[in-house]
């Protein structure tokens, strides 16, 4: 039994040397962390240096939210009515592309020595990248160059992967580990929230012109205060300089960036085939406009302003759950995954309860019951993949590996989903019937139902 572990231990390091990355025997020598064990911080932060430190997450929940569910929707039905739906879907196929970015930008910023530290300098410079995209939309749809518009918006995704991949590994450089949920549960609850003032700014103003202003501003602020405290947090915990050797061969490193081995990281690589699967299950919002539409008959800019409503209602009751899920996982210790389970089967149940329903009061009631289930899943989420890390100090890289299960799931569920939609038009050709959305809807409960079950696979509680 012994020879045979010392085999296996040898082929790994192997496979990770042949990936260009730094043997278990160069980590030790050089003084690096392994196992699991890394540079997390052993300060406790207050509330309100949590909520300034992860504040981009206001931002990044205002974009991303609105944007697949109400603004691409309505790009898309400028660019063309009858496609609409193959539209969206290519749209947020492009943005789940951009995702796959994470790991190097996680891995140049793990290896990164600049005077700002570690995170800090792709932070500033992706809200750079990301203004200047955001403006480039605005310009592109108000000439209808929507090639233009294209490029913008891929800009802008990939700046704002840029800085939530950053914003990740400030939690294993500044956060302690007794307080990981709760710095998840900030991020959640700060998404949350985003994407509620997002709706309801959209309910308010309406005008799409006004709203790309609203995204640049919310850039700029939430990007700068976490830029800014992370700096202060740097100075006082001293975690800025560079703590993981880089190789010669950058190639290699980046090749290896993407690497994750089902079998000595099989525990991580579980939890990303989850997520992957429950990226998946949700990524039927983005039609829920049309589902509106169709369903309840009303005309587009009824639709529009409903799913704003229902947006608004679903997150709002998702704050109410996001923080206080995160602050009971740390103080009960009672595991992460118990709550995964619950949100996973009340999502499930909450996209078969959609079939064949026709109350808009009805379709409410659902949707804060999904709202509160997923801000539960998301604080959960990321806190049982930080508690899983192979390597903390390489957080961001491996942090970026977990990003691209939202990339994988964000793009197959629309790809699948819209040809469903697809292949059962109405009539007259301008909306979709209650089976594509009745199939469409089965299949996001399967796949989350799917990704609880590939939980129970994994050792980490």
């Amino acid at each position: 039994m012994h020879e045979e572990t010392e085999r296996l231990n040898l082929h790994k390091q192997d496979e990770e040397s042949d990936l260009g990355l730094p043997s278990k025997l160069d980590r030790l020598g050089s003084g690096i962390s392994i196992d699991g064990v890394g540079p997390t911080s052993t300060f406790e932060l207050s509330k309100l240096e949590l909520v300034k430190l992860f504040n981009f997450a206001f931002g990044n929940g205002t974009l991303l939210s609105s944007y697949f569910i109400v603004t691409l929707p309505i790009e898309s039905k400028r660019i063309s009515q009858e496609k609409s739906a193959a539209i969206l879907g290519g749209f947020i196929f492009v943005a789940g592309i951009t995702q796959l970015i994470n790991p190097v930008v996680g891995l140049l910023s793990d290896r990164c020595s600049h005077k700002w530290g570690r995170r800090r300098p792709f932070i500033f410079y992706g809200a750079l990248m990301g203004l200047l995209g955001l403006f480039m939309q605005l310009v592109a749809r108000r000439l209808e160059n929507w090639n233009a518009y294209l490029f913008a918006f891929t800009l802008s995704m990939i700046a704002l992967n840029i800085i939530y991949s950053c914003m990740n590994g400030l939690i294993a450089d500044l956060v302690s580990k007794e307080q990981i949920g709760q710095a998840n549960g900030v991020i959640a609850m700060l998404t949350v929230i985003g994407a509620v003032s997002s709706f309801a700014v959209f309910q308010l103003i309406g005008g799409l012109d006004f709203f790309y202003g609203f995204y640049i501003a919310c850039i700029a602020v939430t990007s700068f205060v976490t830029f800014d405290t992370a700096g202060k947090l740097e100075a006082r915990q001293g975690a800025h300089q560079q703590l993981y050797p880089a190789t010669d061969n950058i190639w290699r490193e980046i090749k290896g960036a993407y690497y994750i081995s089902p079998v000595y990281h099989r525990d991580f690589f579980l939890i990303l085939v989850s997520r992957t699967l429950y990226y998946m299950g949700v990524s039927s919002q983005c039609f829920l406009m049309y589902f509106v539409r169709d369903t309840l008959h009303m005309s587009e800019s009824e639709s529009e302003k409903f799913t704003s409503t229902l947006a608004v209602a679903g997150q709002c009751f998702g704050v109410l759950t996001a923080f206080p899920v995160g602050y009971l996982s740390d103080r009960l210790a009672n595991g992460r995954k118990k709550y995964i389970y619950a949100s996973c089967a009340v999502m499930a149940l909450g996209n078969i309860g959609f079939i064949g329903i026709a109350s808009k009061d009805a379709i409410i009631v659902i949707t804060c019951m999904v709202g509160a289930a997923n801000g539960a899943y998301l604080t959960m989420d990321g806190a049982l993949a930080f508690d899983a890390l192979p390597n903390k100090d390489e957080a961001a890289r491996f942090m970026g590996i977990w990003g691209i299960g939202a990339f994988i799931g964000t793009a197959l569920g629309p790809l699948i989903g819209g040809p469903l939609l697809m292949a059962n038009l109405d009539e007259d050709g301008t909306g979709y019937t209650q089976v594509g959305y009745g199939m469409l809807l089965t299949f996001s409960a399967i796949y989350l139902s799917a990704s609880a079950l590939t939980l129970t696979s994994t050792t980490v509680s």
